[in-house]
Formats: C-alpha cells, structure tokens, sequence
C-alpha cells in the first residue's frame, strides 16, 4: 500500500479534468491532494509543489489571478528549497509565477522571474526545446505589455522556428505561435500579416480541438477583433457570436474574456449602425 496512493489518484483526477477543461472540478480535486499531500508528507515536499502548480493554472484560466499568484509563489519557494535554483522544476515554478505577474500587471518582476527560468531551461534542455519555447514566449509576452513590440516579435519569431522544427506542422501549441506573432505584427499595423497568422491558428485549433473548444475560440476571437479593426463589422459580429457561445459555455459568464467579448460585440454593432 502506497500512503500517498489516495492523493496521487485525486490529483490524477485533477489533471483529467483540466485537460477537458472542466476547471471547477479540477481544482476541487487539486485541493483535496494538497491537503493529503501536506498532511502526509509536509508543506515542503515536491508534491505538495505541484499541487500548487495546478491550482495557479486553474486560477489562472478562471481569471482569478491574485490567487493563481500566491498558488504560483508557494510552489516556487517549495521547488527552490529542494532543488535548488538549476533545476527543471525550479524552471517550470519560475515560468507559472512570472505568468501570473504578468496577469496581475506586475510587468517588471515578471519579466526578471521569467527570464530566470528561460536561462535555466536553455541550460538544461538546450534552445531546440519546446518547454524553451515556452519560456521565449512568456518573456515575449512579457515584452509586448511593455510595448517592447520589435523584441517581442524576436523572441516568438525564435519560438514558432522551435516548434515548426520540434513538432512539424500539427500541434496546438503552434497554434499559439501563430496567435503571438498575429498580435505581434497587428500591434505594428500589419493587420493583413497578423490575420494570415490568427487564421493558421485558428485552422489548427478547429482541426485538432474542434470547432467548440475554448482554445478554437480563442484563435477565431482574434481574428474577430482584428476584422473589427478593420471596420469588417458584419464579419467580426458573425465570429464574435461564435466565440461568445463557446466562452459562455466553457469558462461562465462572468469570465474576463466572456465579459469582454459581449462587450466587443456590442461595440462592433453600434459601430455597424453608424455607417
């Protein structure tokens, strides 16, 4: 008998739920494993960290983002503790808590925790990475909310060559290299670049996930706001309809991105019966 078998088999469960994006009950069994974990083996214990890890990404999908930071936080000084600073899970903990700065605009001390973790991935796995191309895309991130646009496009320009070469041509995750580099070029006014980018991701997401999935609206939702740019209202209302059902159903109403979609929607059709 395994002591900790109960608390493996309620964070198993968690993950299970996550990847079909059912968050509310992912994180409950997160939570229950945390506290099995703590109780068993102590608040310091690598377990207990990666608990903590997926709590910070629930909160995060869930918009609450001071909660993912403190998930975020805990987890980090666990793995510090253990492992040290030159370590692949001291690099996943820097990368979760960078993220969750940049979420609650702390844009500065995101920047210096992501970049910590990117030097220590490059150490460890090299620059032909995908989990290194997660961290040129969180510091490019980063670097875009600075309005850095010409080293953001660099650093996801770096991260679209790793996973084209890494994962050919049908993975998800190039889908959100597509996206990065979309709002990349859209942010320097080369909105017909930036929709050939979000339509390559988008036809990737709707290919591999489908066309009802969280992440398919996501893609299609740039190319709404862009089409909306563009003074294409008819085009855009017709993607926001879709991406607004999708996050209604998928994330709640009252999600960031639920809220600022009907918003959008709104906007676009008062723009639509001025002209």
């Amino acid at each position: 008998f395994i002591p900790t078998a109960e608390a493996d088999a309620l964070f198993n469960k968690g993950a299970h739920f996550q990847l079909l994006h059912q968050m509310d009950a992912a994180l409950v069994f997160y939570r229950q494993a945390l506290e099995i974990y703590k109780t068993l083996l102590g608040e310091k214990h690598v377990n207990a960290a990666k608990s903590y890890i997926g709590i910070g990404t629930i909160m995060q999908e869930k918009g609450r983002y001071s909660e993912s930071l403190v998930a975020f936080q805990q987890a980090l000084a666990i793995n510090q503790e253990l492992f040290g600073e030159n370590h692949a899970l001291t690099a996943t903990s820097y990368q979760g808590y960078g993220t969750a700065l940049r979420r609650n605009k702390q844009y500065d001390q995101a920047l210096v925790a992501l970049n910590k973790g990117l030097e220590i991935r490059k150490q460890l796995l090299g620059e032909n990475h995908p989990e290194t191309a997660d961290s040129f895309e969180s510091v490019s991130l980063v670097l875009r909310d600075k309005g850095r646009f010409d080293d953001a496009l660099i650093g996801f320009g770096k991260a679209l060559s790793i996973r084209k070469r890494v994962l050919g041509d049908n993975h998800t995750d190039l889908s959100i290299a597509y996206t990065n580099v979309g709002v990349i070029l859209e942010a320097k006014g080369q909105l017909d670049e930036a929709l050939r980018q979000y339509q390559s991701a988008a036809e990737i997401d709707e290919r591999l996930l489908g066309e009802n999935h969280v992440n398919t609206a996501r893609s299609r939702n740039c190319m709404g706001l862009l089409l909306h740019k563009k003074g294409l209202y008819d085009e855009a209302l017709k993607v926001y309809a879709k991406t607004y059902k999708i996050f209604e159903q998928e994330l709640g109403k009252n999600h960031p991105e639920t809220t600022m979609t009907r918003k959008h929607m709104l906007l676009a059709q008062q723009r639509k019966n001025y002209i």
